[in-house]
């Protein structure tokens, strides 16, 4: 019955990405970060899962149907060279390990394929102010669900066990841990696990934001002021230090930098409320950060001196045949049983060379098209997503000193919709300017005297 169901809604979601490819573009977030792991585990070959196979279907519908679209443009060029440099990366890797960890170096590289597919699909559809407000409203929308998901898991984990992958369902898993000496409370992890969730909240959490403070209509603010509210606290419970800090350094750049200093300190307040309001929230980020009173070990200086560790370990490691490709992460982590935790030296170690220069690329086109975006006449719509996009790369740049973000797929699929987001945009203010100018020239020229 279950599995009917579910090619039931397989077979009307397909129908509706081929009618309605916005809708169908806007599932993409709903069903990657909605998944309903145990029910669906294991079905297709190396664990393939059929919200992986929804992006693929989406971006074949806008490369058979709207080939003729701007999808194919800087950003998904861009998105492609990011992909290169994972798989030469992950490819060299799995020649020095003998081909050992093949399934998992191939399930990387073929996630990895999310960034350019979704921003190719992205660059195609959101072709008009309209489809791009609705899409940002769709986005943010998932980012709530995933984050409530996420919350209802830390309470009632057996009840929803169907979106958890089986070994996770019950006893310790991946969102447990040991932090001084004593077991921690269940940490947010919803179907996508607890440092992606982290990086979902952190993002929409800005955007939401943005939208709030930018945003003139009272039924738009309204929406995005509760669903910032939501991932704040969503934020809280998966208790990241990483991604708790970059959403922090985030807001304390818009309060030095922006005009709306005043709302943005008032949010930032109730934000924090909101985590004070939550029953246990605090003492739960404090636990990841000092431990209890009394205890041998700082959680953050022991997580610290681990991630020091782990560098040592790659240097003793070093092979010369990484400088230009790099070993890639899934080799790595296959390899050594660890990752560098640092998303600037990762982006050598990963990728080598090609690695550290599509780092640079891809932040500078980030800071480029929120700078030309917010030179924009004073749109609010302009505003907000020019603020986002410059926030979320703080965030992430921040986040980035502790974790791989601009190596992981996640928090690159984000960044790249964002960055598409920010150019669409730019595209539409400057039609728009385009057409007042023919308009203003031609009612001149109707007034003009004859010679």
């Amino acid at each position: 019955m279950v599995f009917t169901l579910i090619i039931i809604l397989l077979g009307v979601s397909a129908t509706v990405g081929i009618v309605r490819p916005r809708a169908g573009a806007i599932f993409i977030w709903m069903f990657t970060w909605l998944y309903p792991n145990s029910l669906l585990y294991g079905t297709l070959p190396l664990n393939i899962r059929f919200d992986d196979l929804w992006v693929v279907y989406m971006f074949l519908i806008c490369l058979i149907l709207h080939r003729q679209a701007s999808g194919l443009g800087g950003l998904t060029w861009l998105a492609i060279l990011w992909w290169v440099s994972t798989f030469l990366g992950n490819m060299t890797g799995l020649l020095i390990t003998g081909g050992a960890a093949w399934e998992t170096i191939i399930k990387f590289t073929s996630k990895s394929l999310y960034v350019p597919m979704t921003t190719y699909v992205l660059s195609c559809l959101l072709d008009s102010p309209r489809s791009l407000e609705g899409h940002i409203k769709g986005l943010v929308l998932a980012g709530v669900l995933a984050g409530l998901l996420g919350i209802v898991l830390v309470y009632f984990p057996g009840p929803f066990s169907a979106f958890l992958v089986p070994h996770y369902a019950y006893g310790m898993g991946a969102a447990e841990g040991i932090e001084a000496g004593e077991e921690i409370t269940r940490r947010a992890q919803g179907s996508v696990g607890t440092t992606v969730l982290a990086v979902i909240a952190s993002s929409i959490t800005l955007l939401a934001l943005m939208l709030t403070v930018h945003q003139n209509r009272k039924g738009l603010r309204l929406f995005c002021g509760i669903s910032c509210g939501a991932l704040v606290a969503t934020l809280g419970y998966t208790a990241t230090r990483g991604a708790i800090g970059g959403t922090l350094a985030a807001v304390l750049w818009a309060i030095a930098f922006t005009r709306r200093r005043g709302v943005l300190i008032s949010l930032a307040i109730l934000g924090g409320l909101v985590l004070m309001w939550q029953g246990g929230l605090i003492d739960r980020i404090m636990l990841r950060v000092v431990g209890r009173s009394g205890g041998e070990e700082v959680p953050f200086l022991a997580g610290m001196m681990g991630r020091l560790n782990i560098l040592g370990l790659f240097v003793d490691h070093f092979h010369p045949l990484f400088l230009v490709f790099g070993m890639g992460m899934a080799a790595a982590g296959e390899t050594f049983q660890a990752t560098v935790h640092n998303t600037y030296l990762g982006a050598f170690v990963y990728g080598g060379v090609l690695g550290a220069v599509v780092l640079v690329l891809v932040i500078a086109r980030g800071i480029h098209l929120g700078r030309e975006l917010l030179r924009a006449p004073n749109d609010p719509f302009s505003q907000a997503i020019g603020h986002f996009l410059l926030m979320l790369l703080v965030a992430l740049m921040t986040y980035g000193v502790v974790a791989e973000d601009f190596q992981a797929p996640s928090p690159m699929q984000i960044f790249f919709a964002a960055m598409v987001f920010a150019e669409k945009r730019l595209q539409q203010v400057r039609a728009e300017q385009e057409v007042w100018l023919e308009s203003y020239s031609a009612e001149n020229a109707q007034w003009q005297p004859a010679a």
